[in-house]
């Protein structure tokens, strides 16, 4: 996949595009994103992705607080995955916060070869908000083919949302965000501290993007993946009132089973950490006094199921 920005152009290429910000790239933006790459070939186009490096939210609501699933970089890395020609990556600005939906659609035909545009069943663009039936006048006006994709359903006819993965995390419900996701959520970390606990337990200090989402406080069943083995892990997210946090990040502790603390040398200062299911509220449970006993436990209910 190319990359391309504002001052890109694509010439001498029909393309078909599609527009979102895809933030979790869940499994309706996978139907969607593997459609668009299927019409591409089926019509020998050019298939694009047009994305934004913020979500609009932060640019309209600068004093709100928006939390993301997936960070720019984990985003891109995730679209890599759908054999779609290019990106465009816009930075969502006063200029392109004041285009209308018909001169987004004309800016996209004159600079990047648009000829199809696929759009989802909800989709709205332009700073007049225009929706499928509007998007198609404007699409004949321009002479433009539009394809409209139903929305992805899962077995018991839920409809899957980025809005509705960020419910479930916040009420601890990983294992239905897992499953919009078809994937564990994953945390992109930084590691700021790490030592070596009894009985072959690593624990990690690590920091994450204020942005990012995390889970609702609590401890969570986790995994880390480190030189193609994967390894259980205690997560341990904490009310962000109880520890001081560094500028622009959050503290969470990881706790790793089996891992020898050298093996961690060459994995650099970052870690992702793939969230299973929440355990419980409190990082020690009735009765127990100490990480190391809990951990211990910990380790036999894992293994022991």
């Amino acid at each position: 996949m190319i990359f391309l920005s504002e001052d890109s152009e694509i010439l001498d290429q029909n393309v078909i595009a599609t527009i979102g910000f895809f933030d979790g790239v869940h499994r309706g933006h996978q139907f969607f994103l593997k459609t668009l790459a299927q019409q591409a070939k089926k019509y020998s186009l050019k298939s694009m992705v047009v994305t934004f490096t913020n979500h609009p939210k932060l640019y309209f609501y600068p004093n709100k607080t928006t939390k993301l699933l997936t960070l720019l970089i984990e985003r891109f890395y995730m679209l890599n995955n759908f054999k779609i020609d290019y990106c465009l990556v816009l930075d969502f600005d006063a200029h392109i916060a004041k285009m209308t939906g018909e001169e987004f659609i004309q800016f996209l035909k004159k600079k990047f070869g648009l000829k199809n545009l696929m759009v989802g069943m909800g989709n709205h663009f332009g700073c007049d908000r225009v929706m499928f039936p509007e998007i198609k006048e404007i699409c004949e006006r321009e002479n433009l083919y539009i394809y409209k994709v139903n929305h992805f359903t899962l077995s018991n006819q839920r409809k899957i949302s980025s809005t509705f993965i960020r419910k479930c995390l916040k009420f601890a419900d990983v294992e239905s965000a897992n499953e919009m996701l078809d994937r564990n959520y994953s945390i992109y970390s930084t590691i700021e501290g790490k030592r070596q606990l009894q009985n072959s337990i690593i624990e990690l200090d690590l920091t994450v993007d204020n942005l990012k989402l995390l889970p609702r406080r609590g401890v969570y069943l986790a995994e880390i993946e480190v030189d193609k083995m994967y390894y259980k892990c205690v997560l341990d997210i904490p009310d962000d009132r109880d520890i001081e946090d560094v500028p622009n990040s959050r503290h969470i502790f990881l706790y790793i089973f089996g891992l020898k603390e050298n093996a961690l040398s060459f994995y650099s200062k970052n870690v992702e950490i793939g969230v299973i299911y929440f355990l419980r509220e409190n990082f020690l449970t009735e009765g127990i006094d100490s990480i190391d006993n809990q951990l211990v436990i910990d380790r036999e209910w894992i293994f022991g199921n």
